[in-house]
Formats: C-alpha cells, sequence, structure tokens
C-alpha cells in the first residue's frame, strides 16, 4: 500500500463525510427545531 494510495482513500472518504453533514445535519436541525 502505497502512502498516495492511503491519502486518495481519505480523501475520498473525508469529501463524502462533508457532503454527508451537509445534507444530513440541516434536515437534522430542521427536525429537532419542528419538535422543539
Amino acid at each position: 500500500m502505497s502512502i498516495q494510495f492511503f491519502t486518495a482513500c481519505y480523501m475520498g472518504v473525508e469529501a463524502q463525510v462533508n457532503r454527508y453533514q451537509e445534507t444530513v445535519y440541516p434536515s437534522l436541525t430542521e427536525g429537532l427545531r419542528s419538535l422543539a
């Protein structure tokens, strides 16, 4: 396993996590706000 491969995988995972946070957290906070 090369360091480039590991870095590429990490960058891909990080990008997916960022996208997940951008889509899930707003709807999550909206749901909590409607419950409160």
